[in-house]
């Protein structure tokens, strides 16, 4: 069943206006993340994450509003509740799959390819947190 929506959601990339966000590589905390993978986390993000961190991951999704706390803003790269300037992959995986006790950080059901994929997306999010060629020193 897993594997069918992995299925189904690669499908999907090729669906549409076949624009694709991300044509290359980019190296992220250091690894290389290929841009099928962003792609492919960019599409489980709209669908699993937009709705509180918004379209751009400012925290401002239309059900954001009403949380309190609000949403993380995944632009700025500031985990509050990860350890260290850049978390590991799977730190993001514990917040993504656990949630945040006294947050509207609910626990989210992936795991995977598609969990592995939206976490990459997300560093995309913060490029002066995740791209050596972007952080200030």
């Amino acid at each position: 069943m897993r594997r069918a929506a992995v299925v189904v959601g690669l499908a999907l990339l090729g669906c549409g206006s076949g624009e694709r966000s991300f044509e290359a590589p980019m190296t992220l905390g250091g690894e290389e993340v290929s841009a099928d993978v962003l792609n492919f986390g960019e599409l489980v993000y709209m669908q699993r994450c937009r709705g509180c961190h918004g379209q751009h991951g400012e925290g401002d999704g239309p059900y954001g509003s009403a949380m309190d706390p609000r949403p993380a803003d995944l632009t700025r790269g500031v985990y509050r509740h990860l350890e260290g300037e850049r978390p590991s992959d799977a730190e993001l995986e514990r917040v993504i799959t656990e949630g945040i006790d006294g947050t509207g950080m609910t626990a989210i059901d992936l795991e995977g390819e598609p969990l592995n994929a939206v976490i990459q997306y997300i560093k995309t999010l913060a490029p002066r947190t995740w791209r050596d060629d972007q952080r200030v020193q």
